[in-house]
């Protein structure tokens, strides 16, 4: 079971994330059109900083199969 971080919900943490979204995008697209692998731990913290996934993690307490599907819209 996760537990639940308040701080990463924080007006801060949210706003320092929202930044780094177009950097993270950016060598996405560059590993994309090169073929080079970003790595895990790159693709990893992309995962954890997804909003649909957020937005999944708040609905059920933090207990989200990694590799299940929120099923949004």
């Amino acid at each position: 079971m996760l537990v639940p971080q308040p701080e990463k919900w924080s007006h801060e943490a949210i706003v320092a994330r929202s930044n780094m979204r177009p950097v993270r995008r950016e060598k996405l697209n560059r590993a994309a059109n090169s073929g080079e692998n970003p790595g895990f731990d790159f693709l990893q913290e992309c995962w954890n900083d997804y909003p649909a996934k957020a937005d999944c993690d708040q609905e059920v307490g933090g207990e989200v199969s990694a590799v299940g599907f929120c099923g949004g819209g």
